[in-house]
């Protein structure tokens, strides 16, 4: 699907829905301002996505794609919120840097809605999503010349607790654990650090991150293990 015929899709959704006119609609001639329309187009089809959501929201990804794919574009909308944190926990772990995770999240979201009908169901929905997002983190690396864009982590520990502690104490405490772990991970490499975040972090199997990956079974399993090690060294050094 194309970017264009994305917003479009969107467009006609919420003329017909909200009874909104076009001209309350940003006009869009180009694809390379749909990122800075796509939250506009959102806010606009919030309270409507609010009311259906509770009927959606129980259906399966597969059930959601198959939607999107029958002409249902705002259904992607629940794929989004469901998917969001995961993968803007997977890109802020590898990168280390907050806003161009935040970027990159929006990025990969729209490649997956571009290339939807390309998912086959062999993995995961959430799975195709880290691979489409990690490709895209690793690009960014490669065109900085860097091995990770890492940041002061503090300020955003409570970003990476807050989806699965809701006690503030809690909360707290993870914040600290994970300002610590990431500010491990961004001394690794690259390739290691990238395995022990889907392995440990986000507790994907072997053949899951294989598929992530592009690689073998038993390579994933050596550089997790490699990758181990050098978690422990660094571990020891800051204890």
């Amino acid at each position: 699907m194309k970017t264009l015929q994305f917003v479009e899709a969107w467009q006609r959704f919420l003329v017909k829905t909200m009874s909104l006119s076009c001209h309350d609609l940003h006009p869009v001639s180009t694809e390379c301002n749909f990122l800075a329309l796509f939250p506009v187009l959102r806010n606009k089809a919030n309270n409507y996505i609010k009311a259906m959501c509770g009927r959606w929201r129980v259906m399966s990804d597969k059930a959601l794609i198959d939607a999107c794919l029958a002409g249902r574009s705002e259904v992607y909308e629940v794929l989004i919120r469901r998917h969001q944190q995961k993968v803007f926990n997977v890109l802020y772990r590898f990168l280390g840097n907050y806003e161009a995770s935040q970027d990159l999240s929006q990025e990969a979201f729209l490649a997956a809605y571009q290339k939807l009908d390309t998912f086959g169901g062999k993995s995961a929905f959430s799975t195709w999503l880290c691979q489409i997002a990690l490709n895209k983190a690793r690009d960014l690396l490669r065109s900085n010349g860097a091995d990770s864009l890492c940041e002061d982590v503090a300020d955003y520990g409570d970003t990476l607790a807050a989806a699965d502690a809701t006690r503030p104490d809690r909360r707290a405490e993870r914040g600290q654990a994970l300002e610590r772990i990431q500010g491990i991970l961004n001394r690794m490499p690259a390739h290691y650090r990238e395995v022990l975040i889907l392995k440990h972090l986000e507790e994907h199997s072997n053949e899951e991150i294989a598929a992530m990956l592009d690689e073998t079974v038993e390579n994933v399993k050596v550089r997790t293990f490699r990758a181990r090690q050098m978690f422990k060294q660094l571990f020891g050094e800051l204890s």
